[in-house]
């Protein structure tokens, strides 16, 4: 046992000496290219197929103030709001264009709400019965302001294309006032020429005689619009201007909606 020792001790120390291996710099990591999201692409406005992973919803279309206000002037051409039995009636121009309509209803001194509307879901029918004002039939003994809104549908929002006066009405049990049934004019018809005025001097035709029209806190006794600035202007106190050549009408609207024509020439 002790020969067999020394012989592997001798056999051990013979083997030559490694040479330790040359220290080699490790090797820089491999870096991983950067993920880049995939592009996002517009809606394209060509016919060509969009690559793109995310579809663009257009906003709807603008109107202009222009167009919103000759929309309005055909919403208020025949607007008439009136209340008998328990209900008020609301009538108004047709909109071109319009897909539908909100008739907004609320009492004199409080907020317009998503509550106040009455829908029209047809651009065709220019009229609505309300019965319930906030949820609740009406109250008979208070005030009333309404207007109607006109809509254009542009992917699946509402637009608006204009809205009529406000026009404020009396509950038929009120004691104190009552609503205008007609507006008269002094004059129909006005031929100026260019630079010129004119006053219009118009009146209130009430439903009962005994009792007063609403005050100016809810609104003046008379509105004015005109269908043409380019031939005449009006004033909110019924000044007429002539501006320029040619025919145009001017709308005297009374508290409640109802309105005269008035004709007006410029030469």
């Amino acid at each position: 046992t002790v020969t067999d020792s020394i012989t592997i001790y001798k056999t051990i120390e013979k083997l030559p000496t490694a040479t330790p291996p040359t220290a080699t710099p490790p090797a820089a990591p491999t870096e991983k290219p950067a993920t880049i999201p995939p592009t996002i692409l517009p809606t394209p406005t060509s016919d060509v197929p969009s690559t793109g992973e995310q579809k663009v919803t257009p906003m709807p279309a603008a109107v202009s103030r222009e167009e919103k206000e000759k929309n309005a002037l055909s919403l208020n051409s025949k607007l008439k709001v009136s209340q008998t039995g328990k209900k008020i009636s609301v009538r108004w121009g047709k909109c071109r264009g319009a897909d539908g309509y909100d008739v907004y209803v609320q009492y004199c001194g409080k907020k317009f709400t998503k509550k106040s509307i009455t829908p029209v879901n047809k651009g065709g029918i220019t009229k609505a019965t309300v019965k319930k004002v906030n949820g609740k039939a009406l109250n008979l003994k208070k005030n009333y302001k309404i207007y109607v809104l006109a809509y254009k549908l542009a992917d699946g929002r509402k637009v608006t294309l204009a809205k009529t006066i406000t026009a404020h009405i009396v509950g038929k049990n009120n004691k104190k006032y009552t609503n205008p049934k007609a507006v008269k004019a002094k004059k129909r018809s006005y031929t100026l020429r260019k630079g010129k005025t004119a006053r219009i001097s118009a009146g209130i035709v009430l439903v009962d005689k005994r009792k007063k029209q609403l005050t100016n806190a809810h609104a003046k006794k008379f509105r004015y619009a005109v269908t043409d600035k380019n031939v005449a202007k009006v004033s909110v106190n019924g000044k007429i201007k002539a501006v320029g050549k040619g025919v145009c009408t001017i709308y005297v609207y009374a508290r409640n909606g109802f309105a005269k024509k008035l004709k007006v020439t410029v030469k």
